[in-house]
């Protein structure tokens, strides 16, 4: 099962390692980088443009897998692997460090593999409880 990591993170860091540009429904573009640091132990997810980029760190954690986002607003969402099937994979909110009252935060993140593309959806719960959806399709523009 995905949420396994001896089987999902050798397969996440295989599919995700590159460059990345990715597009949403309303016309909105991105690019973003994933590169393995730390011996290959952690996946560095380096996302935006200058000015605005976020890292998300995705790595094991015995036999879990565990992503944390370093958002523009400040805040750290730590984010859990829950399984799905073959090819896609949930991150669920476990908690959040430095969460300001009138922040959003990011608690959930979906990703639906492909050989050189991917779907993610990210999910972020604002300050009055509400969620907002983004939905995001990503093409490879390089290979590491």
């Amino acid at each position: 099962g995905w949420a396994h990591a001896p089987d999902a993170w050798p397969r996440l860091r295989t599919a995700l390692t590159g460059t990345w540009h990715g597009t949403t429904d309303a016309g909105a573009e991105v690019d973003v980088t994933f590169q393995p640091i730390a011996g290959a132990s952690a996946l560095a997810e380096t996302f935006g443009r200058p000015g605005r980029t976020t890292m998300t760190l995705y790595h094991p954690d015995h036999d879990g897998l565990v992503a944390t986002h370093y958002c523009a607003q400040g805040n750290q969402p730590r984010l859990r692997a829950t399984a799905l099937d073959g090819t896609t994979l949930r991150f669920a909110l476990a908690d959040v460090t430095d969460l300001d009252p009138d922040e959003a935060h990011l608690v959930e993140l979906t990703f639906t593999l492909g050989a050189d593309a991917f779907d993610r959806v990210e999910d972020y719960r604002a300050p009055d409880g509400s969620h907002e959806r983004t939905r995001w399709r990503f093409v490879r523009t390089a290979a590491e």
